[in-house]
């Protein structure tokens, strides 16, 4: 089983956004009496006629391989922002991958649920079974009998060509509104946004796409006509649950690694190490007497994790939330080099649980080799 390893999330990792915006989950769900389109800020683009033509195109195409789904929810659901959703009805986007009838969406639109289906244009209703679900990454799979869908598979595409600029298309069901599509580009790449279990996603990308509750698990397409994202949150600028300009789509290259797991065993196990790294800026590195920034350094370390157990050192002033120094950096996991905290995360991915891991760390000024045991991340032993 392939094995993965998201680090806590990074003090500051988000900081930034949270000067100037409130993130939350795209898929604050509503029922059929809450459908009323509310008036949120949005941007436009004027997208050139051969665009226009490109994503009439893909729309034709692709429409009915993105589903609205309908789940009914026996407990409340986990937010990182402190805003679990409630018990009862909640609905979402998906889009079908293959044609054994497997569909992708987000793992907080089917958590906790007892009961999944799609609704058809036609107001069919169609039985879903949930395959598997990651929190940590967001992500789910659902199966349906591919009979029931008259509809192509939509092709996946690879986010690590996405450039900033590129026009993206969204498609799903904002506001319980089937069948919409917006256009916009990607703004921005490599950012990192917080699972439902307080976990980081990496290399998230960034639109300005429209995307509001009801596009959760729908797809980020580009005018090549394949995915390269998951839609699955939104910066609302204060604006409860309206779109502010800013989306965030989980990289079609993390479908591509999670979805084998969640096929083979529902789920996916990741081996923890027990640190919330930072990037290592040049005026951290000069803090910290290092000849220049590399590395990630351990801004803080849980309590009794491998990490602890290890001896490793976090940042004195991190029960404060400031970055006083006195943290080891991480240069090297088993040789490979670690330049920044998204580093220290991929070099671990492909560790196995339980695995003893050699960690290069600078510790005041002198560098040595540290001894870490691996364990389950918490929640998945």
């Amino acid at each position: 089983m392939r094995r993965l390893l998201d680090p806590r999330v990074a003090t500051g990792a988000l900081g930034a956004l949270a000067i100037v915006a409130v993130l939350a989950l795209v898929g604050v769900f509503e029922g059929d009496g809450g459908r009323g389109v509310s008036g949120g800020a949005s941007v436009p683009f004027a997208m050139a006629q051969e665009d226009g033509e490109r994503i009439q195109q893909i729309y034709e195409r692709f429409n009915a391989g993105v589903v609205f789904i309908q789940a009914r929810i026996g407990a409340e659901q986990r937010s990182p922002f402190g805003n679990p959703q409630p018990q009862g009805a909640a609905t979402g986007t998906g889009f079908l991958i293959d044609d054994d009838g497997l569909i992708v969406t987000n793992a907080h639109v089917v958590e906790n649920a007892t009961e999944v289906s799609l609704r058809a244009d036609d107001d069919r209703i169609i039985p879903a079974e949930v395959v598997g679900l990651d929190i940590s990454t967001d992500l789910a799979v659902l199966r349906v009998d591919p009979q029931a869908l008259d509809a192509r598979p939509l092709p996946l595409g690879d986010a690590g060509g996405v450039a900033v600029g590129d026009p993206v298309v969204a498609m799903g069901n904002p506001f319980g509104l089937n069948d919409t599509i917006t256009a916009g580009i990607v703004s921005a790449k490599q950012r990192r946004i917080s699972a439902p279990d307080g976990f980081t996603i990496e290399d998230v990308i960034q639109t300005d796409a429209a995307v509001n509750p009801g596009n959760s698990g729908g797809p980020l397409i580009n005018l090549e006509g394949r995915v390269i994202g998951v839609n699955s949150q939104i910066a609302t600028g204060g604006q409860a649950q309206q779109f502010a300009g800013i989306a965030f789509a989980i990289p079609v290259n993390t479908v591509r690694e999670i979805v084998p797991d969640l096929l083979d065993d529902g789920e996916v196990t990741r081996p923890f190490l027990g640190v919330t790294p930072v990037d290592v800026s040049p005026s951290l590195a000069r803090a910290l007497g290092l000849e220049e920034p590399g590395g990630a350094y351990i801004a803080s370390i849980a309590e009794g994790s491998p990490a602890d157990e290890a001896g490793l050192q976090g940042d004195r002033g991190a029960a404060q939330g400031a970055l006083l120094g006195g943290g080891d950096v991480v240069l090297a996991v088993e040789g490979e080099e670690v330049r920044g905290a998204g580093d220290l995360a991929a070099a671990l991915a492909d560790q196995e649980i339980g695995e003893e891991v050699s960690l290069t760390v600078v510790r005041g000024g002198q560098r040595q080799e540290v001894d870490v045991t691996l364990e389950p991340r918490p929640g998945e032993a």
